[in-house]
């Protein structure tokens, strides 16, 4: 395989939600706890369109560099 597709693969799609933490099920993908996302992620930045589009990048930014 191509160096450009293997970049191309590797790279994560990040996506933000609101879970209620009662109904969060395991899974198989964890996330360490060196990596706080709870700084990037916020309740009050979910609002607006633009602010969620940047926090969107920034947690990709986290996955991607791990």
């Amino acid at each position: 395989m191509s160096q450009k597709k293997i970049e191309r693969r590797s790279k994560v799609k990040a996506f933000v939600k609101l879970v209620n933490y009662n109904h969060l099920i395991p899974t198989r993908y964890m996330v360490t706890p060196d990596i706080d996302l709870k700084q990037v992620v916020s309740e009050d930045k979910m609002g607006s369109k633009e602010t969620k589009k940047q926090m969107k990048r920034e947690v990709r930014k986290i996955f991607n560099d791990k």
